[in-house]
């Protein structure tokens, strides 16, 4: 096989697993090569692995959800009775977690034969143990969202999680485990109402900017009680935020031209009844101006005498508890 790869005729993709250059050749003709070829890592480092299970990030690549940088996780992730270097030939290993409820491995279909991977619930918590605020967040709220899971699941392995198996226990009893603050900070800010990867983000800004918890998902309503539309985001002293995704106003000019309108007239009656909206893109998040400026737009908003009246908006459930 060495010789093979040597002569062009095979791509190496660990230690002892190859592939036929020409079907790796086909993948990056696929729209979807990046992914294709990160299963195909993903597949390499399990194989070779013994008995082992997807876990961490490289688990909810498998599972489809969304992750902070929006694309294949670089470092393979794994699960296995064994110990091994962290991080040697770009896969990072670590024990098996102890079984328990929820924590059943399940088969995930690929390209390459289905893998062991950590089930949705388990993965979902490892990225609050492991990994980052917005890894955990995002991929667990777009699993809510899409129904990968329930949220009566989501909550009842949360609390058996934090050791709240009985009336009697408290978060103090509970087992201390590395990340596991970072983990309940995560339980806190995930709810079932982001719609978008960028939502879930955009609320963890706000809370790390010391921001109250807005309202997701608000109904504005006119002055005889019908809906006006909706918002991603909705503080009580009378400002909502949305975010701006481009695949809203589709893909031809004639609908952008359409749904860039309807926004207009829409955005021009929510903002007739006295409440200020902004809207977020990728550039103005990214930039962190977009953070700023809800910022700046609050604290001017609640120092006014007055609020917008109750009767103007509906609906909606607070971004975190």
């Amino acid at each position: 096989m060495q010789r093979l790869a040597a002569r062009g005729e095979a791509v190496r993709l660990a230690p002892g697993v190859y592939i036929p250059a020409g079907q790796w050749l086909e993948f990056e003709q696929d729209p979807d090569a990046e992914a294709i070829k990160a299963r195909a890592r993903i597949a390499a480092e399990y194989i070779r692995s013994g008995p082992a299970v997807v876990a961490g990030k490289s688990a909810a690549f498998l599972h489809g959800l969304p992750l902070e940088k929006f694309g294949p996780p670089e470092t393979v992730e794994l699960a296995s009775p064994k110990r091994s270097l962290m991080g040697r030939n770009g896969r990072s290993e670590r024990y098996l977690a102890a079984p328990g409820q929820g924590q059943r491995a399940v088969l995930v279909p690929t390209e390459f034969g289905e893998i062991w991977t950590s089930g949705l619930l388990d993965t979902c918590h490892d990225l609050g143990l492991r990994h980052s605020l917005d890894d955990a967040v995002i991929a667990t709220e777009a699993a809510l969202h899409t129904e990968k899971i329930t949220w009566n699941a989501w909550r009842t392995w949360r609390a058996w999680q934090d050791g709240m198996r009985d009336p009697a226990a408290t978060p103090a009893t509970a087992p201390i485990r590395h990340g596991a603050r970072r983990a309940r900070t995560a339980a806190r800010l995930i709810t079932r109402h982001s719609e978008s990867p960028r939502e879930s983000q955009l609320k963890i800004r706000f809370w790390e900017h010391g921001l109250p918890a807005p309202f997701q998902q608000v109904n504005i309503l006119n002055e005889g009680g019908w809906t006006i539309g909706r918002v991603d985001m909705f503080f009580d002293v009378g400002l909502a935020v949305e975010y701006d995704g481009r695949e809203k106003y589709g893909s031809t000019t004639p609908a952008i031209e359409r749904a860039l309108l309807k926004e207009r007239q829409r955005e021009n009656d929510i903002q007739a009844r006295g409440i200020t909206l902004l809207r977020v893109t990728a550039e103005t998040y990214l930039s962190g101006r977009a953070i700023e400026q809800v910022t700046e737009h609050f604290h001017a908003l609640a120092a006014r005498p007055t609020r917008p009246p109750c009767t103007l908006w509906s609906g909606g459930a607070l971004a975190w508890s």
